[in-house]
């Protein structure tokens, strides 16, 4: 798990096969964990949601503590992870310093002595920082694909289940987007969720250490950096009003796209081929525009 070293059998397979004409197979492939699996998720998801609570807890709050018990026993290990990271990469510059110094104290002297406890304590700290780093990729990659798998599942089950009246006002375009953008959406954000509060933690211990190193003139970087987070903020809420209007068109277009595939022998009939084309193009057209608006807002 460490070292992904049950892949050799796959990649030593892989490799003899135009040697010896071996083909890999679906069987070739590992079993997921008994804990990744769709139905497990699921009846863990249905018995987190089936917990007694109290009347006024909100079905957002609700979702949020499910996902959170199923996602907190590999998400809670990659956090760890990730502080031995920040702490690796704060120790690092500390120890390069320290052996400078000795070389810079001592130019003409053997430092081999005094200077070989830090180029071990750096060789350490590196090996620690990889380590850290692959592994909260690892657990966060997991949690994102438990996360994810979890929602389309609940999500199809959902929507198969809900009466004629249950269905009003949902429309299938937001059902794929629900199952092929947000629910990939949670996916990417534990990749990256760590990072809350990973970066300001090293920003106190940086500007900590650079303080006790230049003295005052540290606190004018320090204040640039507040200075900027009110435009950060204001930047991110305008590109996620862009993005939510972009989504209303993608939503019209997966819309116009299923009409048209589920009553594709109508349109052929009728040839409302270029109808269809003139819809589709103009939703498309303005889903470009909103999205080059956030791609620009992004470039900023």
């Amino acid at each position: 798990d460490w070292t992904f070293s049950y892949m050799a059998i796959i990649l030593r397979k892989g490799k003899r096969q135009k040697r010896d004409g071996v083909h890999l197979t679906q069987e070739d492939l590992y079993k997921i964990p008994e804990s990744m699996e769709s139905s497990h998720l699921v009846h863990e998801f249905v018995r987190f949601t089936n917990f007694p609570r109290s009347k006024d807890a909100g079905a957002r709050k609700l979702l949020l503590r499910t996902l959170w018990k199923i996602s907190a026993p590999t998400y809670i290990p990659a956090g760890f992870c990730e502080l031995i990271v920040v702490a690796c990469s704060t120790a690092l510059p500390l120890l390069v310093r320290g052996l400078l110094k000795i070389l810079e104290d001592k130019p003409d002297a053997k430092v081999v002595r005094s200077g070989l406890p830090y180029a071990v304590s750096i060789f350490l700290v590196c090996v620690l920082n990889a380590l850290g780093n692959h592994r909260h990729r690892h657990l966060s990659l997991k949690t994102g694909v438990v996360l994810r798998s979890v929602v389309i599942n609940v999500l199809y089950r959902h929507v198969m289940r809900l009466s004629p009246r249950g269905k009003m006002g949902l429309t299938s375009g937001e059902a794929a987007n629900l199952v092929a953008v947000d629910a990939q959406k949670l996916f990417e954000v534990t990749q990256d969720g760590h990072l809350v509060w990973a970066l300001p933690l090293s920003i106190l211990l940086t500007s900590f250490f650079l303080y006790q190193t230049l003295g005052p003139s540290t606190l004018v970087g320090i204040a640039v950096l507040v200075a900027f987070v009110p435009l950060i903020e204001r930047i991110s809420s305008l590109m996620l009003a862009v993005r939510g209007e972009r989504m209303k068109c993608t939503d019209q277009r997966v819309e116009l796209i299923n009409t048209l595939l589920q009553g594709m022998k109508v349109t052929k009939l009728n040839n409302y081929e270029s109808k269809y084309e003139t819809q589709v193009t103009a939703v498309r057209n303005n889903e470009l525009k909103y999205l080059q608006r956030e791609m620009a807002i992004w470039a900023t």
